[in-house]
C-alpha cells in the first residue's frame, strides 16, 4: 500500500487507500453514539421529541380553530419541520454532552445556538416555498415553548448528575484522597518511626501493644515496613519486598479489608510476618455498654447490631452499605482469622489488649480464589460428593463470614465433642446455635437434592480437610455413593469420631448391599429419634 489517507467530519469518515493498481475510497457513516453519547444525551433526545410535539398539539389545539382543521393542515409540514428539528439538532451536536460543557450557561449556549439555525433554517423555507399561510403562532409558539422547556430539562439533567455524582462516585474521588492522606501519613510515620519506634506506637495505642509487637517482629530491623493506610495501593506500590509489615490502621476502618490483606501477602516473602489490630464483636458489644447508661446502651447495641452486621452483611443491603463505605465496621474473631488464613497466612500469635485484638501472623502460601459467596444468609459450601467430585452445598449460615477457612486451626485449638462437630467453636453466631439445634440450617440442601448432587439418606458431605481425618478405607467407601440430607449417625447416635466412622462403615457396606431396603430403614429410626426422643443438633 503506497498511502492512506482520511478525514472525519461531524457525521462521516471519508477513507483514500491506494495500492500499486486500485485507488479504494471508503464513505462510512459515523455510529450513533458519536452524536449521541450516553445516558444523558439519549434521554435528552427522546424527551426532546416528545417536548416538540405535545407542544406542537398544545398549540394546535389553543388556536382559534378547530383541531380537526389545523392538524390536517399542518400535519406533513410538521413532519418536515420535526426531521429540520432532529438533523439540525444532532449536525450541530445539541444533544451531546462535553466535558468542556462544565457549567449550565456552556450546555445552554449550544442548545440556544442550535434553535437559531432551526428558527432561520424554518424561516428560510417558508419565505422561498411562499408558505404564508401558516400560522406564525404555532410556528414561533412550538419552537419557543420547546427551547424554554430544553433548557430546564438540561438543567435537570445537569443538576441530577451533580447529585447521583454526589451520591454513586463521591467513593471514587474520597479514596484518591485518602490514598493521598494515608500516603502522607505513612511518609510522616516512617519518619518519626525511625527516630523512635516505640514513642509512634505507644502514642497510637499503648505500652503493651508495643512490646507485643517487639516480641514477635524484630521492629530494629530495616525490612520492616510501618503503615497506617486504609488502602491496598499504599501496599503494592512498594518495589522491594519486606521481612515484616506493621500496619496499625485497625482492620475495621477499611473498606476492603480482604484486598489490603492479599496486597500484604504480595508484598511479603514466603513466611514474612503480618501485624494487624482489630476490635472483635465481643469487644464492641462490651464498648457499647459500658459507654451508656444502663437501659440506653441494649438500645444502642441493638441499631448497632442491626446495622453494622445485620444490615452489612445481608443481601442486598450489604452493596448499600459497602457503597456507604463506613469506617467502623462490626468483625468476629472467626472472621478476622478467617480473612488471614483465606489469604495465605497462617496466626502465629494472637492476644488482646485493652479492647484491641492484636495478630502476628505468618505468610504460608498465597491467597486462595473464593469463587463462591462468603456472606449473607445462605450459602453455598465446598464439599467433596460422590467420585469425590467438589459439590456446592448449599446452607443456612450458622457460623461467622469466612469461618469456612480456619477449620484447621479450631481442629489444632478445640477437642471434638459428642457428635463428631467441635466443641466450644467460637465460629457459630448466636442465630447459627438455634438453626443447628433445630436442624433448620440444612433446609437448603433441598436444592442439592434437586440438583442431583446429593439424595435424602446417606453420609454427611464433609469438606476436604474433615475427609481427611477419615482411614482410607471409609475415604474410598465414601465417594461411591452421593453423600446424603439425613446421615447414618442421626438413626446410631454416636459419640466420638471413632463411633461416627463406625456408623457410616455399616451404613455404607448395607446401603452397596440392599440400597433401597437400608435407605427406608434408616429413615425410619432417623424419625423415631427425632420425634420420639426429641434428639437435637449442637
Amino acid at each position: 500500500m503506497l498511502f492512506e489517507y482520511t478525514v472525519k467530519c461531524p457525521t462521516f469518515v471519508w477513507q483514500i487507500k491506494k495500492s500499486k493498481n486500485q485507488l479504494h475510497l471508503r464513505i462510512e457513516k459515523l455510529s450513533p453514539h458519536i452524536l449521541i453519547n450516553g445516558r444523558r444525551s439519549r434521554i435528552f433526545f427522546i424527551v426532546d421529541i416528545l417536548f416538540v410535539s405535545v407542544t406542537f398539539l398544545i398549540f394546535a389545539w389553543i388556536k382559534p380553530a378547530t383541531v380537526r382543521l389545523v392538524l390536517p393542515k399542518y400535519g406533513l409540514p410538521f413532519l418536515c419541520f420535526l426531521l429540520i428539528w432532529i438533523a439540525t439538532s444532532l449536525l450541530s451536536n445539541k444533544y451531546k454532552f462535553n466535558k468542556k460543557q462544565k457549567k449550565l450557561v456552556h450546555k445552554l449556549k449550544s442548545v440556544l445556538g442550535a434553535n437559531i439555525i432551526i428558527v432561520a433554517i424554518s424561516l428560510t423555507l417558508l419565505y422561498y416555498f411562499q408558505l404564508f399561510g401558516f400560522s406564525r403562532l404555532l410556528i414561533f409558539g412550538t419552537i419557543g415553548t420547546t427551547t424554554i422547556l430544553e433548557m430546564l430539562l438540561i438543567w435537570q439533567i445537569l443538576a441530577y448528575n451533580r447529585i447521583n455524582r454526589f451520591f454513586f462516585y463521591e467513593s471514587k474521588f474520597k479514596k484518591r484522597i485518602e490514598i493521598v492522606e494515608d500516603h502522607q501519613k505513612t511518609q510522616k510515620l516512617n519518619h518519626e518511626f525511625s527516630s523512635s519506634i516505640k514513642d509512634e506506637i505507644i502514642k497510637m495505642y499503648n505500652e503493651k501493644v508495643y512490646q507485643f509487637i517487639r516480641n514477635n517482629i524484630s521492629i530494629e530491623e530495616r525490612d520492616i515496613f510501618f503503615t497506617i493506610t486504609r488502602q491496598a495501593f499504599n501496599i503494592k506500590n512498594k518495589a522491594l519486598k519486606h521481612k515484616a509489615i506493621v500496619n496499625l490502621q485497625s482492620l475495621n476502618t477499611l473498606s476492603n479489608i480482604h484486598a489490603i490483606i492479599e496486597a500484604t501477602n504480595h508484598q511479603l516473602p514466603m513466611n514474612g510476618l503480618y501485624f494487624s489490630v482489630s476490635e472483635t464483636i465481643v469487644t464492641r458489644k462490651k464498648r457499647i455498654l459500658s459507654k451508656y447508661p444502663a437501659g440506653i446502651n441494649y438500645i444502642v447495641y441493638f441499631f448497632d447490631y442491626l446495622y453494622h452486621r445485620v444490615f452489612a452483611k445481608s443481601y442486598p443491603t450489604r452493596f448499600i452499605y459497602k457503597k456507604l463505605n463506613h469506617k467502623n465496621r462490626a468483625i468476629s474473631k472467626a472472621e478476622i482469622l478467617g480473612r488471614l488464613y483465606a489469604a495465605g497466612f497462617e496466626l502465629v500469635k494472637d492476644i488482646e489488649i485493652n479492647g484491641h485484638y492484636l495478630c502476628v501472623s505468618k505468610k504460608v502460601a498465597p491467597p486462595k480464589k473464593i469463587d463462591y459467596e462468603t456472606v449473607g444468609s445462605l450459602i453455598k459450601l465446598k464439599r467433596l460428593g460422590k467420585d469425590g467430585k467438589i459439590i456446592g452445598v448449599y446452607k443456612f449460615r450458622t457460623m461467622h463470614p469466612f469461618s469456612e477457612f480456619i477449620q484447621a486451626y479450631v481442629y489444632e485449638h478445640n477437642a471434638l465433642q459428642e457428635g463428631g462437630k467441635f466443641k466450644d467453636d467460637f465460629r457459630i453466631n448466636h442465630v447459627g446455635k438455634i438453626l443447628r439445634r433445630f436442624w433448620l440450617d440444612e433446609f437448603p440442601m433441598f436444592i442439592n437434592i434437586f440438583k442431583g448432587d446429593m439424595k435424602l439418606i446417606g453420609v454427611r458431605p464433609l469438606s476436604e480437610h474433615y475427609f481427611n481425618l477419615y482411614h482410607k478405607e471409609l475415604q474410598d467407601l465414601r465417594i461411591t455413593t452421593k453423600p446424603g440430607l439425613l446421615p447414618p449417625f442421626y438413626a446410631d447416635n454416636p459419640e466420638t469420631l471413632d463411633e461416627i466412622m463406625e456408623s457410616e462403615m455399616r451404613y455404607l457396606k448395607a446401603y452397596k448391599a440392599h440400597p433401597i431396603k437400608t435407605d427406608i430403614s434408616y429413615f425410619i429410626k432417623i424419625l423415631y429419634n427425632i420425634i420420639i426422643k426429641r434428639k437435637r443438633s449442637k
